[in-house]
């Protein structure tokens, strides 16, 4: 059973499973601020703040995050923003039918 914390889906195992890149990506895209601090991501997601922070650099590195607020906040980076706007400009992710997966477009 999922539970939610900082606005995040976590798995059913605990803190392994969110914690890693893709845990940080959920919830810097939950966060109901304009991003989190490394402080706020680490407690939300029950990680010690340097085991997050090495995956941050990673993230920024890579664009996957950009700092905001003087460097404070960390929020979507370009490269999570061009995924997102591809993955929604995809025909088969707007229909009433995207369950169905994109093989079922045109059928």
């Amino acid at each position: 059973m999922s539970q939610e914390i900082g606005g995040a889906r976590n798995g059913p195992t605990g803190p392994a499973d969110r914690s890693g890149n893709l845990g940080i990506l959920e919830a810097v895209c939950s966060s109901p601020e304009k991003g989190l601090t490394l402080c706020q991501l680490a407690h939300h997601l029950g990680a010690p703040s340097e085991a997050i922070g090495a995956l941050v650099t990673e993230l920024l590195q890579l664009g996957w995050l950009e700092r905001v607020s003087g460097g404070k906040r960390l929020v979507p980076g370009p490269r999570l923003r061009d995924c997102a706007t591809r993955l929604l400009a995809q025909r088969y992710w707007r229909s009433t039918d995207a369950h169905e997966g994109p093989d079922s477009v045109g059928q």
